[in-house]
């Protein structure tokens, strides 16, 4: 569990600062979008419609932003963390202010946006490790360190995070063995 746990745990350190950045930016990119004859050209009714360019254009900003920045922190696979995190963030937040709609915005999301995209970066690590220990192909050894029999009469249940895998003498009159094989990087079991 500590060998996946760790880069699961730093990526979303580095996703959480991540987070941290990209709700200022849209924040300040949306008010800069409001402020500009641009919503004016986007909007000319003024009306509350005219919330959504600023809200989805600072969200583009962010989702196009966190993919580079979630990259240079070292965050794999950036593109997944960064969808992923924008949609966590959002969420968040909209539960957040249907609970409490008194709540001001922008206090909340940087708050928030940086939990969600941890959440993220901690799940797609966590899940990529999963992805690799099951793709990776175990073997038992030739032959049992712990009894006389040969490798078949053993029954070998598949291979989890502590051990390679779990093997069992089934021989007739055997009652020696219940045992784990170390782990492939250490090498072959002693003698």
């Amino acid at each position: 569990m500590v060998e996946t746990a760790r880069p699961a745990l730093r990526a979303a350190v580095a996703a959480g600062a991540v987070g941290i950045v990209l709700p200022l930016v849209a924040w300040g990119a949306g008010v800069a979008l409001a402020a500009s004859p641009v919503l004016d050209w986007i909007c000319p009714t003024g009306g509350l419609e005219c919330l959504a360019p600023p809200v989805f254009f600072g969200l583009g900003l962010g989702l196009a932003l966190g993919w580079p920045l979630l990259h240079l922190a070292g965050v794999r696979p950036a593109w997944a963390v960064a969808l992923l995190g924008l949609i966590l963030s959002v969420a968040l937040i909209a539960i957040i202010l249907r609970a409490w709609p008194a709540l001001f915005l922008p206090p909340l999301a940087v708050v928030l946006c940086p939990l969600g995209y941890a959440s993220a970066a901690y799940a797609v690590a966590r899940l990529k490790a999963k992805v690799v220990s099951a793709s990776t192909t175990w073997s038992p050894p030739a032959t049992c360190d712990q009894c006389p029999h040969p490798i078949s009469a053993h029954q070998v249940w598949a291979p989890d995070a502590v051990c390679d895998g779990w093997m069992h003498c089934t021989a007739d009159g055997c009652v020696s063995c219940w045992h784990s094989w170390p782990r492939r990087s250490a090498g072959p079991p002693a003698r």
